[in-house]
């Protein structure tokens, strides 16, 4: 049962880290960024030049999303 349960738990999780990002997508232009912090950010859906905040916090590393958090 313990192995269902890690299972289920694990495609919740990974559901909501992939679904959160497009349901809630806020598209800001990439110009807002400065150039130190470009390999931080994250397109995900949003248009060419414009990042999704969320994306770039879901699917980074943790380093790199204290330094989005910072950065912004």
């Amino acid at each position: 049962m313990r192995p269902v349960e890690a299972g289920i738990f694990s495609l919740l999780i990974t559901s909501f880290f992939f679904w959160t990002p497009y349901v809630f997508a806020n598209c800001i232009d990439d110009g807002k960024v400065d150039a130190l912090h470009k390999d931080l950010i994250v397109r995900y859906t949003c248009p060419e030049n414009n990042f999704n905040v969320m994306a770039s916090m879901f699917m980074n590393t943790e380093g790199s999303a204290i330094k989005t958090i910072i950065s912004s």
